[in-house]
């Protein structure tokens, strides 16, 4: 009779229809020293049932933006419970945006609210929004009718595609457990219809610090996350208005460390073969002499590249994103115990980065 009880399963059930499921979660700061919390709820009826053949057309229809006020996250989640007629579930939340405002006072009880909540994915995204982070709620892309399955799939493409590391909730966890490394975070513009994600967030704990503009990216994913970053236009002789395009395919990224003079050593060579997908030169691209101009053009673009984000990291931002120091700890293991702050070693580091750039591909021809 008891196991009749407890096999009957419907003791704890929960009808579908009966809860208010949030697609993403927005977190502004509030005029008392507290935060708006909003929720975008998808209305299934609507999207399923329209007709337009365009992926805006659902528009504000789609879904709908509720918003309270809380002084932490889930206080804020609590109140918008009271003013809804079903259960709100964010086991289906695939999007967190903050504003920039919010994560530069501080995001340890955000992140701490996250962590205890086990409803809550370690694979959803979190990113962080210049300006309110509301906008990314309500922006009206043309291509799709919810703006968070546009971003999901916007930050899923670019990710794949290796122009910016894969940042789920679980990774930044990661990283905010270690004292070897700082976490990142996308960092995202949003206007009425548009989202520009080529921007990286820059922590020191729970705290953004700063971000990383879209060429500081490059090398940043190299090092990093050995992947091939985003295509360059490079000046060969800009004075006479020619450049090139040129496409990273393959990569790879070696680390060498030491310990000399009481500072950390780093020295990163990174070999990319790619190819010429787009030139104003008006002659002929498939000269030996020409290619090697373009390689050699290539390695000095991204050497420049790579001194300008590693001094901005070090002297700015005083953060090791680049995961040096999870490197310098599992190869000098006797001198990692003897550096109390790994933070001011990250800064006196001596970090030397060189590129060899090979050209396998002039538009339709292989070399």
């Amino acid at each position: 009779m008891l196991a009749i009880l407890v096999l009957a399963g419907c003791w704890d059930q929960r009808d579908i229809e009966k809860q208010t499921f949030v697609s993403a979660i927005a977190l502004d700061k509030g005029e008392d020293n507290d935060y708006v919390v909003s929720i975008q709820v998808p209305i299934p009826n609507q999207i399923a049932g329209s007709t337009s053949t365009g992926g805006g057309g659902g528009g504000s229809e789609a879904y709908r933006v509720l918003s309270s006020v809380g002084d932490t996250l889930l206080e804020g989640l609590g109140n918008l419970q009271k003013r809804t007629n079903q259960l709100i579930f964010v086991g289906h939340t695939r999007v967190i945006a903050i504003s920039e405002d919010v994560a530069r006072e501080d995001m340890a009880s955000i992140i701490d609210g996250l962590r205890r909540e086990s409803t809550f994915r370690r694979q959803l995204w979190p990113v962080i929004v210049k300006g309110k982070a509301v906008d990314l709620l309500t922006f009206n892309p043309k291509l799709e009718q919810l703006p968070t399955l546009f971003l999901m799939d916007q930050l899923q493409t670019i990710s794949r595609l290796g122009i910016l590391p894969k940042l789920p909730l679980g990774d930044i966890y990661v990283s905010m457990s270690k004292s070897t490394e700082d976490p990142i975070m996308y960092y995202v513009h949003v206007n009425e219809e548009d989202v520009r994600l080529d921007e990286l967030a820059v922590l020191n704990g729970t705290r953004m610090v700063g971000h990383l503009e879209s060429d500081e990216v490059i090398p940043l994913v190299h090092i990093r996350d050995n992947k091939r970053g985003d295509d360059v236009t490079i000046p060969l002789e800009p004075e006479k208005n020619i450049f090139v395009t040129f496409h990273p395919k393959q990569i790879h990224t070696r680390i060498d460390t030491g310990y000399e003079k009481g500072k950390p050593q780093f020295r990163i060579r990174i070999r990319i073969d790619g190819r010429i997908i787009e030139s104003t030169h008006k002659g002929e691209v498939e000269p030996e002499r020409l290619i090697r101009q373009v390689e050699q053009a290539a390695e000095n673009h991204y050497e420049k590249l790579a001194k300008k984000t590693i001094d901005k990291l070090q002297h700015e931002l005083q953060a090791d994103v680049l995961r040096l120091g999870t490197k310098f700890r599992i190869q000098h293991p006797n001198v990692w115990h003897t550096i109390d702050d790994w933070h001011k070693a990250f800064t006196q580091a001596d970090i030397d980065v060189s590129y060899d750039v090979r050209i396998r591909q002039t538009g339709m021809e292989r070399r």
